[in-house]
């Protein structure tokens, strides 16, 4: 047997050998990668939840709902604190009178429910809209602009710690829409053609604030501006800087990669891949 022949005797024995180990390997790293998760280690006395959802109007009205989820069975005392321009009100189902626009109060036990519309927070540029739920008073972020203000500071018996966000923004190719927020970490989030979903932790159970991008087509209605969505974010990042708050967008889990499994996956396909071709007999060509 020629010195090339052995040679290539030695490579196929070498790849029948690797492959079943790459594959175990493989099953091993992609078994390791870490499902997204959110954990609560410091949980808010008083308060499960809260959901926030929207849906996003052809127009740019928005239709807002916040739904405080408490642990117990007592009445809480909700001090209702909307942005400014909402109206159509309702807490629990029933529709209220705020005080100034902004200001109303109510009783609730289990869950408390608000609902309103708000116009005016969604631009529309040449490539998009910009959804904007954020603003800053002086250095400091304005609570009652953003998603929802502070829990711990107007519901009663709700004391500080971390409280569990569930979200949901419905807009036309909402796969398309980002996310960005302020007062919420460990965020995750999906999204369909209908809705974008997120969940993430409120330390504190303090205010939470979001700014989101929306797909061109979200808002026909609207007038265009000029300028790009990508400019109007930049910019609006730049007037929250002076809060000195991280503003956080939805993360992969952190604690494992993707990107090992899919390189030893590669790797054991391409093994086979060339097993099978140095398998194939050569064709002998005649003179």
């Amino acid at each position: 047997m020629s010195s090339s022949a052995g040679s290539k005797a030695l490579q196929v024995v070498g790849a029948i050998i690797a492959i079943p180990v790459l594959i175990v390997f493989a099953i091993i790293t992609w078994v390791g990668v870490p499902a997204p998760s959110v954990e609560i280690s410091d949980p808010a006395t008083g308060l499960d939840s809260v959901t926030w959802s929207a849906s996003v109007a052809a127009d740019g009205r928005l239709a807002i709902r916040i739904d405080d989820v408490f642990t117990d069975t007592v009445a809480h005392t909700v001090n209702i604190r909307v942005p400014t321009g909402a109206r159509l009100l309702a807490f629990n189902g029933t529709p209220i009178t705020a005080q100034n626009g902004v200001y109303a109060e109510g009783t609730a036990t289990t869950k408390a429910s608000i609902t309103y519309e708000l116009t005016g927070r969604v631009t529309r540029y040449r490539d998009g809209s910009l959804l904007r739920l954020a603003a800053i008073n002086d250095t400091s972020i304005d609570g009652q602009q953003g998603l929802f203000p502070c829990p711990h500071c107007y519901i009663d018996r709700i004391d500080y710690g971390d409280t569990a966000v569930y979200g949901s923004l419905a807009t036309k190719d909402a796969s398309h829409a980002t996310l960005q927020f302020i007062g919420l970490s460990s965020i995750r989030s999906a999204a369909d053609d209908t809705a974008v979903r997120f969940v993430g932790i409120d330390r504190g159970s303090d205010d939470v604030s979001m700014l989101a991008t929306l797909p061109d087509g979200a808002t026909p209605d609207l007038p265009v501006r000029d300028g790009t969505v990508a400019q109007a974010l930049a910019a609006a990042r730049a007037e929250l800087k002076p809060s000195g708050d991280p503003i956080n967008s939805p993360q992969v889990p952190e604690g494992g990669t993707i990107w090992v499994p899919i390189a030893l996956t590669i790797l054991a396909i391409a093994l086979i891949v060339w097993l099978v071709l140095a398998a194939k007999p050569k064709r002998s060509s005649s003179t």
